[in-house]
């Protein structure tokens, strides 16, 4: 056994790259609530706002107004994806994880990794913190927002978590840099060594990865991790 990453395991001298495989049908899933309660809230402004217009049939004007949106939603979802979740990739090697999503890399060492947890599907591109949406800031509205969020954010994939480190690639465009600073300065951050608490998906590359070649590379590098 190789405690900690202290040298190469037999038969893991080499790094491997393992590809994404979750489908875009998983974050289509999780987005349901939210693309439902958008669908609804869009459907009665439309109607609201063309009612004084006197237009024959509003209330299926309103509905085809509300349904293009989220059509147009979706298919800018499907896009995000594919330049992140869609080209992701995880890096093992002697030294450690890497996950590469988008313009984001996350590095975790052997030896920083603190446990196997569960962590979320949704890029960390996003921003952490509140958005006022289109409808307005009401209460109502706002925890609909906050409920649908919460199940497509919610943690239920397996991670290696840890202190590790989170860098953008510098062709990130303002936006998405200034989101991920905000989630930078949100994050954990592991009292010892300063770093902040990371987190490097598994499950997305391999359904299976507890009794496949990720699975192996684990219990090479840190088999009290597994049982």
């Amino acid at each position: 056994m190789v405690g900690h990453g202290t040298g190469a395991a037999p038969g893991f001298q080499d790094g491997e790259t393992f590809d994404n495989t979750l489908p875009f049908a998983v974050f289509v899933r999780r987005l349901a609530p939210l693309a439902v309660m958008l669908l609804l809230v869009t459907w009665l402004i439309v109607a609201l706002l063309l009612e004084p217009t006197g237009l024959p049939g509003v209330f299926y004007i309103s509905l085809v107004v509300a349904v293009l949106f989220i059509a147009a939603m979706s298919y800018l979802r499907k896009r995000q994806f594919d330049a992140t979740w869609g080209s992701s990739t995880l890096e093992l090697s002697p030294q450690g994880a890497v996950e590469t999503i988008g313009e984001i890399r996350t590095t975790l060492e052997w030896s920083a990794i603190a446990e196997l947890g569960k962590a979320g599907l949704i890029t960390p591109m996003e921003p952490v913190t509140q958005r006022r949406h289109f409808f307005g800031d009401t209460p109502l509205t706002g925890a609909a927002v906050g409920a649908a969020r919460a199940a497509a954010r919610r943690a239920d994939q397996d991670a290696l978590v840890g202190a590790g480190g989170m860098s953008i690639g510098p062709e990130a465009g303002k936006i998405h840099r200034t989101a991920f600073d905000q989630n930078m300065k949100q994050r954990p951050v592991d009292p010892a060594s300063g770093r902040p608490i990371v987190s490097v998906l598994l499950s997305h590359y391999d359904p299976n990865w507890r009794v496949g070649r990720i699975g192996e590379w684990v219990r090479a590098y840190r088999p009290d991790l597994l049982p």
